[in-house]
This record gives structure tokens, C-alpha cells and sequence, in this order.
């Protein structure tokens, strides 16, 4: 535990030390306010509700994630560092853990500081809590699947770009591929597409619906992204 702490503290201080965190963190608040001010007008709406926001807040994230998750191993192997990591006296979980959690931190920070756009718009009018509390626990929930995806992308990735654009493709490919099921005929590949959609699960979230299905799904898809993490740098410390 105190290694995995360590590794935490060191990747966050990386984040927020240099531009990068301040950077997503800044990208992701200015495009959220473009959205909410100026897209869809929430303000201007007759009904007070943040729908239309969560709707297209999934997307903004599986942009975003590649970004956070880019340089956790892919930097290390360009750098040489991971050789050096994987001799010290700690587990490929400790690392993998470690370095996740403070990718879901910043993406967790970028989420929540958006709170204060729910709360004018309950200022302003009858905002009904229920579905903005179900989104952000559902966003909270996306980015940490996000960021269990862009983690294992970066882990077998070479370079900090090839990682970026390998997570934004799977990032991208999670959120539409209930979408994709749309244009299949019934059957299995429709239902499982369907089934694997990010989009799919954060819905019922998104309208205060907090159903065990889609909590375990989401867990799911975090626990088997960092086990193949794990996989991938139990192998590279072999090798070595």
C-alpha cells in the first residue's frame, strides 16, 4: 500500500507539476461552459435541466482521457525509466494501481469543478437533483472506465502518441458502439455491441436510475483493463 501511495503521489505530482493537468483539466471546463452557455443555451432553456449536457459530456471525456493517460507507461519505456522502475521492490499491481488512480484524480477533478454550472442553473430555476447527481456519478464512473482503457493502451504503447491515439480510438469505439447496434440487424453482434456501449449503461445513470447491472459492467471493464495492464508489465519485467 505505502508503494502504491508513493507511485500515486509521484504520477499526480507529474500531472500538476508540468502544464499537462492544468492543461485537460482548463480544456475540459472551457469546453463544457462552450457547451453549457453557448451550444445548447441551458440557461436560456425553458425547462431547467443539465439532459442535454450529460448527453454529449461522455464524448468530451473519451477525448480527454488520452490526454491524462498518454505519458503513465508509454513516457516510461520512451524514457528508458521503466527498466528501472520494474527493479525496484514493488508489484506490477502496486504500479498499475498507482499510476491509474492518479489519472482518475485528475479526470475527477476536471468533472467536479464543472459542479458549479448544475448549481446556477438550480439558482435560476426548478432543477430537479435527482438526474444531475445519477450524471456525475455516472461521468465519475465513465472516466474511471476511460481511464482503465487509456492505461492499458498506454501500457503496450511505444511512444506517448501512439498511446494517445490507440486510447482515443478505444475511448471513441466504447462510447458509440451501442450506436453502431442501431445500424445492425437483431441478432447476437447487435445485442453484444449494444451490450459493451459506455453510452448504453450511462443513460439510465444520467436519469437518476442507479441500476447493479450497469455499476458491475463499468467495474467490470475497470478490473479487466488493469489486470491486462498488470499482464503486459509482468511480461516486460521477465523479458528483462
Amino acid at each position: 500500500m505505502r508503494s502504491t501511495s508513493a507511485i500515486f503521489r509521484r504520477e499526480l505530482g507529474a500531472y500538476f507539476n508540468t502544464p499537462l493537468g492544468y492543461i485537460v483539466v482548463a480544456c475540459f471546463l472551457l469546453t463544457f461552459g462552450s457547451f453549457f452557455f453557448y451550444v445548447f443555451d441551458v440557461l436560456g432553456g425553458q425547462v431547467a435541466s443539465m439532459r442535454s449536457m450529460f448527453r454529449i459530456s461522455p464524448l468530451l471525456l473519451a477525448v480527454l482521457t488520452p490526454l491524462v493517460t498518454m505519458p503513465l507507461l508509454a513516457e516510461e519505456r520512451r524514457s528508458g525509466t521503466i527498466e528501472l522502475l520494474l527493479t525496484l521492490p514493488i508489484t506490477e499491481w502496486q504500479v498499475i494501481l498507482g499510476k491509474y488512480l492518479a489519472a482518475v484524480v485528475v479526470l475527477a477533478t476536471a468533472i467536479l469543478l464543472t459542479f458549479s454550472y448544475p448549481l446556477t442553473l438550480a439558482l435560476l430555476g426548478d432543477l430537479d437533483p435527482g438526474p444531475v447527481a445519477g450524471g456525475y456519478f455516472g461521468l465519475l464512473l465513465l472516466g474511471a472506465a476511460y481511464a482503465a482503457l487509456g492505461l492499458l493502451c498506454s501500457s503496450v504503447a511505444s511512444t506517448q502518441v501512439v498511446a494517445a491515439l490507440s486510447a482515443l480510438l478505444v475511448c471513441i469505439f466504447a462510447w458509440i458502439a451501442d450506436k453502431l447496434a442501431a445500424s445492425l440487424p437483431g441478432g447476437i453482434a447487435g445485442d453484444l455491441l449494444r451490450f459493451v456501449g459506455f453510452d448504453h449503461h450511462f443513460i439510465n445513470l444520467q436519469r437518476g436510475v442507479v441500476d447493479t447491472r450497469d455499476l458491475v459492467y463499468f467495474a467490470s471493464v475497470i478490473v479487466v483493463s488493469l489486470c491486462l495492464a498488470v499482464v503486459v508489465l509482468r511480461r516486460q519485467r521477465l523479458a528483462n
